[in-house]
């Protein structure tokens, strides 16, 4: 009996209560890091001025996937207005003009810009007297068109290295006289 009295009374934690303690302070603390290293990648995209330019001279990987959304995004948009376009016409090798309903058109074409002593080519898209920029940080920007279907090809050097983006789309009401 008067073993089991100071068992009941000692101090202190058994294993398992170690081991679960341990376990949830090492889950918070990595969901902690988590948090701080992702705020610290959008706070180095915010001070650029907006989310979606890149960082110059910057060999990251929040670099490289800006670029990668950027041509996604790019690629969507036209793939949508191509099939929905009334007329499409390719100008030369770089520039995509999109005639909508006779009276609106978006043109797309490549473009440099300055900025800091840096010069950077990026695709731009001029609709309604406005430009935006598309895909910024581009060495190539080619568009070829045979027949209804309508080859797009990007290049861009992204961290020292060049990636090549293509697609074709088909568009749906194709020009007869294209």
């Amino acid at each position: 009996m008067i073993f089991s009295r100071l068992d009941r009374s000692s101090f202190g934690f058994t294993l398992l209560e170690t081991i679960i303690t341990v376990g949830i302070i090492s889950f918070l603390t990595f969901v902690i890091y988590a948090i701080i290293v992702s705020l610290g990648f959008r706070m180095r995209l915010e001070l650029t001025g907006s989310p979606a330019y890149l960082l110059p001279e910057s060999k990251s990987q929040v670099n490289q996937q800006v670029v990668v959304n950027q041509v996604n995004r790019f690629f969507a948009e036209v793939a949508r207005e191509i099939r929905n376009a009334a007329m499409v016409q390719v100008e030369g090798e770089s520039v995509l003009t999109i005639v909508q309903d006779g009276a609106s058109s978006m043109v797309y074409g490549s473009k440099e810009f300055s900025a800091g002593g840096r010069t950077m080519k990026a695709i731009v898209c001029s609709a309604n007297g406005q430009e935006r920029i598309m895909v910024q940080g581009i060495s190539t920007f080619t568009v070829s068109q045979s027949s209804d279907l309508i080859h797009i090809a990007i290049t861009v050097e992204v961290g020292g290295k060049v990636q090549d983006f293509k697609t074709s789309v088909l568009q749906r009401n194709p020009n007869p006289s294209s």
